[in-house]
């Protein structure tokens, strides 16, 4: 350790374990939600900071040349040393994030003052009151590299176990973060993954599909929109196509018997046409005439279905009112 480098304070493990389980649950319910990638990574940093007054944390992403790293969040440093950081190159003497994702490992400089990998950037660190660097890559499942996890300190330290293990579990999170985005932005792709055996199977390309999908209470079929506004429904064991037809875009929910889906088209707010759509036929049907409502719900065993009312009452048919 280095002169004069202090041995950074925790909190106790059960404060530590408190923290992560509260940092999981917002983080990957923002993952999940489909939060923009930069406003979930700096919810992830300022959480972070929050648990341990005086650190400042920051994630680089990997450009697409393999070598140039980009800041994408770093809400509490100080600007012009993020904006220092952008474009920063991986390299074997590159401050602590160049290196680390250069290294593929964690690296740790308990004082950018005196550390040698901050021959370069030393002067700027320093000039920002930044003394102490710790960055750890995060990897892909794959292997590849995506960018670096660093937490910073205004004076020399040396992390703990405790810390080390924010750190990992940061890291985690912020892999999550960017794999989910990366995977997004790209065509879509329906997927199976069978978590008991940790498979994947890729059933189709999803291109143009857009709006509502939903797996069926069997889990055997799926539904979702496709190219504005025609449904389609695969059977995922196949995965043939059961109907590609064009109903206009709106609102569905599954019968229990799976042979049909009643379809609400028309604005979300205001009362829309509601229609059975028939399964493997494809035809649809009026479900009810002179109907004013907003949205609707089949019961959990189907029998009855609720019609939220434009004045907010709520309206129970039994299902075979409904019938097609």
């Amino acid at each position: 350790m280095p002169v004069g480098a202090q041995k950074a304070s925790s909190p106790e493990q059960s404060d530590t374990s408190q923290a992560l389980s509260l940092l999981d649950d917002r983080i990957l319910a923002m993952i999940m939600g489909q939060s923009p990638l930069a406003k979930t990574l700096a919810t992830l940093c300022s959480d972070v900071e929050k648990h341990y007054p005086g650190m400042f944390c920051s994630v680089l992403l990997l450009d697409a040349d393999g070598e140039t790293l980009r800041s994408a969040a770093a809400p509490s440093l100080p600007k012009e040393f993020s904006r220092s950081a952008d474009g920063l190159k991986m390299g074997p003497c590159a401050g602590s994030c160049g290196t680390a994702i250069y290294r593929k490992q964690p690296v740790v400089v308990s004082d950018i003052a005196t550390d040698p990998l901050w021959a370069q950037g030393r002067q700027i660190a320093l000039a920002h009151g930044l003394r102490a660097c710790w960055s750890n890559p995060i990897p892909a499942q794959d292997g590849n590299m995506l960018g670096t996890f660093a937490i910073y300190y205004g004076e020399p330290r040396t992390p703990d176990a405790q810390h080390l293990r924010l750190i990992s579990h940061a890291t985690h999170l912020a892999a999550l973060a960017i794999e989910r985005d990366r995977g997004m932005s790209g065509p879509a792709k329906l997927v199976s993954l069978d978590l008991l055996r940790g498979t994947r199977k890729e059933i189709a390309d999803l291109e143009n599909a857009q709006g509502q999908l939903t797996i069926s209470p069997s889990g055997k079929r799926v539904a979702f929109f496709y190219d504005g506004d025609v449904l389609e429904v695969r059977d995922l064991a196949t995965p043939a196509k059961m109907i590609h037809v064009r109903v206009g875009l709106g609102r569905y929910e599954w019968a229990p018997d799976e042979r049909h889906i009643l379809l609400k088209r028309g604005p979300e707010a205001r009362s829309g046409n509601l229609m059975w759509v028939s399964i493997p036929e494809g035809n649809f049907t009026p479900a009810m005439n002179d109907l004013v409502y907003r949205d609707f719900h089949f019961s959990p065993d189907g029998r009855y279905i609720g019609l939220l009312r434009v004045t907010r009452n709520l309206a129970i048919y039994p299902s075979s009112a409904f019938a097609p």
